[in-house]
């Protein structure tokens, strides 16, 4: 057994619709991104979201305020059945967004940004979030962590571990990068929260809460 499969296996728990899904750490942060998102009153974009599991109408009363951006046609269409009529998912690409400016309170993105190929690409998509939303709304965006030497290393080496990647890129960042991309941007930086190890050198990612300025 690949050890990529079987640290799949270890890490397994039940996702939001009672599916034996991987992993723990994503389940938590999913959890910590709904707790941040609580009292959010307008629209909210999931981005990159697939089939909608973040705000999941049986873990969510948001799900009638979501949209759930995704390239993929089939985790979209789960999504949908799962969500009833409920939400809204559109198919599109997180670079380019088919949305107005400024149109939803709050923007998430989790589980994704490590598979972009590229730090300008991730920055986009960051710009993009912050194109869409609200003056003053907030946008919440999730990393592994790259200070972390076990993830970085696992990151850097896991093509070699782990075949069902199939040449899928993986990649984590400092909280130094990402930070430093959000100023860039004119994001003001409320909150950093660790996930896994509540340690900035151990977690095994990170949580950014940034509000985007009044007038930009």
């Amino acid at each position: 057994m690949a050890a990529g499969t079987f640290l799949r296996k270890l890490l397994a728990t039940r996702d939001e619709r009672g599916r034996v899904t991987s992993d723990r750490f994503r389940l938590a942060v999913r959890k910590a991104v709904r707790g941040l998102t609580v009292g959010v009153t307008g629209r909210i974009l999931d981005a990159g979201g697939a089939d909608g599991l973040l705000f999941d109408p049986n873990a969510s009363s948001l799900a009638d305020n979501v949209t759930v951006l995704d390239l993929d046609l089939d985790s979209l269409k789960t999504g949908r059945r799962s969500y009833g009529k409920r939400g809204r998912f559109v198919c599109g690409d997180m670079t380019r967004m088919p949305f107005d400016d400024g149109v939803f309170a709050a923007t998430a993105c989790i589980g994704t940004f490590y598979n972009f190929p590229t730090a300008d690409l991730v920055r986009q998509g960051i710009g993009e979030m912050a194109r869409v939303t609200d003056p003053g709304g907030t946008i919440i965006l999730e990393f592994r962590n790259a200070g972390n030497p076990v993830v970085s290393l696992a990151y850097r080496y896991a093509e070699s571990y782990d075949p069902s990647l199939d040449g899928l890129t993986l990649k984590a960042y400092t909280v130094e990068e990402v930070t430093d991309v959000l100023m860039s941007l004119g994001l003001v930086i409320e909150r950093i929260r660790y996930v896994g190890i509540p340690l900035r050198r151990l977690a095994i990612g990170f949580i950014v809460v940034a509000r985007k300025k009044n007038g930009e």
